[in-house]
């Protein structure tokens, strides 16, 4: 056989393939009431074993017919969903038929660009977002975090967060979701920037009415006997309506929290006003450090709107603290003035519960703390 006939061979075998390649896939697309079941899954597999041979040309004008197709099978859009990108695209951004099991062994077995696609689905189920956290890449995560369509389950959240710690640009998505339970927020707020931080702070702190109520007939009995557990006073303080410690004034030099916070301002933080701080606050040494060694200083006023402080007391403790109270001609200083206003937005309820959070997270040393 002569050279030009080996090429028309070689061309007329090519045009078989893609002869039969459209005749596949378009019995493939039929709709149910044209094609029965079994034959759609024989023409199926027919038609991945010609792809085989085949290559991102032929996948792509399968992709871009199957993109609307709820009822071509799994099996095949799979395949086409791990080929190149440019295939996999059609499928990924617009066909509805992938399970959430579909999704989750594609994220395993493609690249990054397949992975932005998924997560930027319009449903993104809560087991597709385990495993996109799971490859831990920053854009993608993002991506999936401002996907309103996408559920992040709780383990899913407690992973993000340790994310957050590195990377922060993950904080202000993340504060935005749903899914942030109160614990999880009070925990990210310390590696937070300034406007998440007074996000987090109103929106995640409970007012704990309800659970006041509730559990409103135990409080006595705990007066009347004095119970010493532990753990039934460490819950009870997380409920109870008062932050301040109701016996410190009797064991204490100092008769008011508003007394220590004027000392303070005076003389500074020495170890037995940062001891009575603590004391008079029902706090504990861990919480108490944390609050005044942090630069951001949104603390301080949860710390002063929890215990009942007043706007002079915050000053005063401020000074104490960070010794910038006040700038030129007695006006506060800039970052005062946003404390203040960070103490003012919130209620005094709410600022016990984002004090109590802390409080508890710290004395039991919770993971992402």
């Amino acid at each position: 056989m002569d050279l030009a006939n080996i090429e028309q061979s070689v061309s007329d075998r090519q045009k078989i393939k893609f002869m039969l390649l459209r005749r596949l896939v378009d019995a493939v697309a039929m709709p149910t009431s044209q094609i029965p079941m079994q034959d759609r899954s024989l023409v199926s597999d027919i038609l991945i074993s010609l792809l085989l041979e085949l290559g991102d040309d032929e996948r792509l004008l399968c992709a871009e017919r199957l993109k609307d197709s709820s009822e071509a099978p799994r099996r095949l859009l799979r395949y086409l969903a791990q080929s190149n990108f440019n295939v996999a695209e059609h499928l990924l951004n617009e066909n509805t038929s992938f399970n959430a099991s579909d999704l989750v062994e594609l994220v395993h077995t493609t690249s990054p660009q397949h992975r932005m696609a998924i997560a930027q689905r319009r449903e993104v189920d809560v087991s597709v977002c385990d495993a996109l956290i799971d490859h831990g890449e920053v854009n993608i995560l993002e991506a999936m975090l401002r996907n309103r369509y996408a559920q992040i389950s709780e383990l899913g959240m407690d992973a993000l967060l340790l994310q957050s710690r590195a990377h922060n640009q993950l904080c202000p998505l993340i504060a935005g979701r749903p899914e942030l339970r109160p614990a999880q927020a009070m925990a990210m707020f310390w590696w937070s920037g300034q406007e998440t931080r007074k996000s987090l702070l109103l929106k995640n702190s409970a007012d704990r009415k309800i659970i006041m109520d509730y559990c409103s007939d135990v409080f006595p009995i705990l007066t009347k006997n004095d119970l010493e557990s532990p753990l039934i006073r460490k819950i009870l303080n997380m409920i109870d309506r008062r932050q301040r410690n109701r016996k410190a004034n009797e064991v204490s030099s100092y008769d008011t929290l508003e007394q220590i916070a004027s000392e303070a301002a005076k003389s500074g933080l020495s170890p037995d006003i940062i001891d009575n701080l603590g004391y008079f606050s029902n706090i504990n040494g861990a919480t108490l450090s944390k609050l005044l060694v942090d630069s951001g200083g949104e603390g301080i006023a949860v710390f002063c709107k929890a215990t009942g402080l007043s706007r002079n007391s915050l000053i005063e403790l401020w000074q104490a603290v960070h010794k910038e109270a006040f700038i030129d001609k007695g006006e506060l200083h800039p970052h005062l003035s946003y404390i203040i206003e960070i103490y003012d937005l919130m209620t005094s309820v709410k600022a016990q519960t984002a004090l109590r959070y802390w409080n508890w997270s710290f004395g039991n040393r919770i993971e992402y703390l």
